[in-house]
């Protein structure tokens, strides 16, 4: 069995040091954990027609995918990392347990490129990988470019490896 979380942080740093704690303090491995900014969901929002949850609070969202034996195993998980991820600064913890909620989660995080590539058809692509621990302060450098040289700059990864 399995279900997602979708947990808005309002913070990139915020979200990106919860990603560790999940692990450690609920002792729960996900199976994946990606992340997503604030402006790739605004495009993506746009793209798809539809929108997330505190889109207006949230500077990062994670989408955090766990699985269980049974649906009390499963509900066990998702409780653990859920209250971890609120201890850690997110602002709430969404639970797709059915196909449908998950669909909705992931079409988000699964359409970015499509999004990003339909309001600019140049947009450039790539992955920047690092230690998970440098994320935030990667999300920071990446802000101060954007800033400097006038250009938008949306950015997601699979949080747990360090790639954005």
């Amino acid at each position: 069995m399995i279900a997602d979380l979708l947990v808005p942080f309002g913070s990139v740093k915020d979200a990106i040091y919860a990603v560790p704690k999940i692990m450690t303090e609920s002792k729960i491995l996900p199976v994946a954990v990606e992340f997503i900014d604030r402006l790739s969901v605004h495009y993506c929002s746009e793209y798809t027609n539809s929108d997330l949850p505190y889109q207006q609070d949230a500077d990062a969202y994670l989408i955090v995918q766990l699985d269980g034996k049974t649906k009390e195993d499963l509900q066990d998980t998702y409780e653990k990392a859920g209250n971890t991820c609120l201890k850690n600064g997110a602002l709430e913890v969404f639970v797709a347990d059915n196909k449908f909620a998950s669909e909705r989660i992931w079409n988000m995080r699964r359409n970015r490129l499509e999004a990003l590539k339909a309001a600019d058809p140049y947009v450039s692509t790539g992955d920047v990988v690092v230690p998970l621990s440098e994320i935030p302060q990667i999300m920071e450098k990446i802000s101060k470019i954007s800033k400097a040289y006038g250009v938008q700059i949306p950015c997601a990864g699979h949080a747990a490896d360090g790639n954005i």
